[in-house]
């Protein structure tokens, strides 16, 4: 049985960007109050928030069209980076 290639998983997705948008909501409405105070914008973190997650869509987006087996290779260096960054 050959594995279908090219075929996204929408239930993922969905659940991915629902969680999403659920992050970004509550990220405003915690924020809200403390954002307007100190930065004169009730929608200064929700912006920067909002910034990320297209960014990591945006990183989403292109991974998901890299054969991950072309990684391979770079899998100790990844592993390295994540490391580093935590």
């Amino acid at each position: 049985m050959k594995a279908e290639t090219g075929r996204a998983d929408y239930v993922i997705a969905v659940a991915a960007l629902g969680l999403l948008g659920f992050g970004v909501i509550m990220v405003y409405s915690a924020s809200h109050i403390l954002a307007a105070e100190r930065y004169g914008s009730g929608a200064h973190f929700f912006t920067r928030q909002v910034g990320f997650a297209l960014a990591g869509l945006t990183a989403m987006f292109v991974l998901s069209r890299i054969d991950y087996h072309r990684l391979a290779a770079l899998g100790p260096v990844i592993y390295g980076l994540a490391v580093a960054g935590l």
